[in-house]
């Protein structure tokens, strides 16, 4: 079997064909996303653009577009399976499964005080 029939058979098309993408919301829906979310983070809570802290060093939070059904599951880029997350949640929690954003959360804020994440009310 070669690489390219390989990653056919797995992924369901062939190198390069492009045919099955991730995407992300909507720009209109994605507004409505980020009004209903407050412009915060579904996992963590902190507003995009804030301050988050790792072994002292200042990281200034993104938005990343997290499917909630992971995309290598599904393959749903629905704007329905879409929260918006900062980068340190969204890699936190990769293509793992929860049975709700409110489960996910619960772990992944654990998970981010593990790791040595910690808020500026934590630092001072």
């Amino acid at each position: 079997m070669t690489d390219a029939s390989w990653h056919a058979e797995v992924y369901g098309k062939w190198l390069g064909s492009g045919t099955r993408r991730r995407k992300t919301p909507g720009a209109r829906h994605g507004r409505l996303i980020l009004e209903e979310q407050q412009h915060r983070c579904a996992y963590c809570g902190i507003e995009f653009g804030d301050y988050t802290f790792r072994r002292g060093r200042p990281i200034q939070l993104r938005i990343t577009w997290d499917h909630v059904i992971p995309y290598v599951y599904s393959e749903d880029s629905s704007d329905s399976n879409f929260v918006a997350a900062c980068q340190v949640c969204n890699a936190i929690k990769n293509a793992r499964m929860f049975e709700s954003v409110n489960d996910a959360a619960a772990v992944i804020q654990r998970e981010r005080w593990s790791r040595g994440y910690r808020d500026w009310q934590e630092t001072a």
